[in-house]
């Protein structure tokens, strides 16, 4: 299950954010953005994934995944990705991680534990710096629908942006 190999490579490897993927597995250590990882572990289940996270959003926006619409629906393991309005020419242009619980549901807004590679860590992080590990975002709600992400930690930006939350 891709949220069980993510979590041991994220245990059990040194690892810091980076855009370019590496993995050393005798070494045990990995270098990643959001989604290199992910790349790499879904290409191992035949899943091909483009380059950027905006890319990745609309790639699993336009396959026959499940998408997610309720947030009372998610699961563990259901990866959740958005992307910038304005995409740049290059650097971040969005975001994913993977779900490891929704811990709590309010009127307006989620609190989520998500495991992923940052630069900036969240809210309950089990990082001390940048790389693979888990922590906490809140997702903003429309309804039940997701609409937008805060994210916690030291770096408190609140974004509106389209949510898209998919089961593999």
């Amino acid at each position: 299950m891709l949220i069980d190999n993510f979590i041991f490579i994220a245990r059990n490897y040194k690892s810091k954010y980076s855009n370019i993927f590496n993995i050393d597995h005798e070494n045990k250590t990995v270098a990643s953005n959001c989604g290199g990882l992910f790349k790499y572990l879904l290409n191992k289940d035949g899943i091909t994934l483009p380059e950027r996270a905006c890319e990745i959003y609309d790639f699993f926006k336009q396959s026959q995944h499940l998408k997610i619409l309720d947030i009372r629906k998610v699961q563990r393991g259901d990866i959740i990705l958005w992307k910038k309005k304005v995409i740049p020419l290059s650097g971040d242009s969005g975001h994913l991680s993977i779900i490891d619980d929704v811990i709590q549901i309010k009127t307006e807004s989620a609190l989520v534990r998500v495991y992923d590679s940052v630069k900036n860590i969240h809210q309950n992080d089990s990082r001390e710096n940048s790389g693979l590990g888990h922590g906490e975002i809140e997702l903003l709600l429309n309804g039940v629908v997701p609409c937008g992400f805060r994210w916690l930690g030291d770096n408190k930006k609140t974004k509106f942006t389209d949510i898209l939350i998919v089961r593999i």
